[in-house]
C-alpha cells in the first residue's frame, strides 16, 4: 500500500499489537491506495469512514475494502445551496450503487463561524430566529430526521427533509441490502441488532 492516510497508517501500524481488537478508522478516500488484484485481509480492522475527492475516487475504495472484508460507512451530503430534486436524485442513487456497509444521509449544516453559514446568512437561506437546538449534526436515531436550518433557492426545509427520509428508506429498504445482513446472521444477537435497526429506521423515517 502507497500513499496511506496517517489514519489508515497509524491503524496498520497498530495490527501486529491489537489483533484481537475490533477497530475502526477514519481517512480520506483517495488516499486509500493498493494494488486491486492484491489479498488483503487485516485482522481487527473492522471498518473504514472515509470522505472523498471523485466519484470514480471512491468507487475504487470502496470496492478494495469490501475486498479486504472491511466494512465501510459513506456519508452524503443534502442541501447544499445548489441543491435541486434531481442533484438529490443523483446522490441516492449513487449511494446505492457504492452499496456501503452503512451510509448516513445529513441535510447541510452550516454551523455558525463558518464560510456557509456566513453566506447564507447575507442570501437569506438561513433565518435567525430559528432555535439553536436545531443545530445539530444528525437525527437519525435520536428521534427522527433534523431539522433544516439551511434552505435552498430550489427546495423548501419540507422539501429536505422529505428527501433525507427518502434516501434512508430507499437505501436501507433494498431487497439485496437486507438479504446481505440475513445472510451476514450468525446469533440471536444479530437478529436483536438489525431488528433494533430496522424499528429506529422505520420511525424516524415515517
Amino acid at each position: 500500500m502507497k500513499n496511506e492516510s496517517i489514519g489508515v497508517k497509524y491503524c496498520l501500524m497498530a495490527l501486529p499489537i491489537v489483533t484481537l481488537l475490533v477497530f475502526g478508522c477514519a481517512t480520506s478516500t483517495p488516499t486509500i491506495d493498493t494494488d486491486p488484484d492484491a489479498e488483503v485481509t487485516f485482522d481487527g480492522l473492522h471498518e473504514i469512514k472515509g470522505g472523498t475527492a471523485t466519484l470514480e475516487q471512491a468507487e475504487k475504495a470502496v470496492k478494495w475494502t469490501h475486498k479486504a472484508k472491511i466494512d465501510t460507512v459513506g456519508y452524503f451530503m443534502i442541501g447544499l445551496p445548489k441543491e435541486t430534486p434531481k442533484t438529490v436524485r443523483k446522490t441516492i442513487d449513487f449511494a446505492k450503487k457504492l452499496d456501503c456497509t452503512y451510509a448516513q444521509f445529513a441535510i447541510t449544516m452550516p454551523f455558525p463561524g463558518n464560510k456557509l453559514y456566513d453566506e447564507a446568512i447575507k442570501s437569506g437561506l438561513i433565518h435567525l430566529n430559528d432555535a439553536w437546538e436545531k443545530f445539530v449534526y444528525a437525527g437519525v436515531g435520536s428521534g427522527g430526521i433534523q431539522a433544516p436550518v439551511l434552505t435552498t433557492k430550489a427546495m423548501s426545509a419540507d422539501d429536505l427533509e422529505y428527501w433525507a427520509k427518502m434516501a434512508y428508506k430507499e437505501y436501507y429498504f433494498r431487497a439485496s441490502y437486507i438479504l446481505k445482513k440475513i445472510l451476514k446472521i450468525r446469533s440471536l444477537k444479530d437478529i436483536v441488532m438489525y431488528y433494533n435497526g430496522y424499528k429506529m429506521l422505520k420511525k424516524d423515517t415515517s
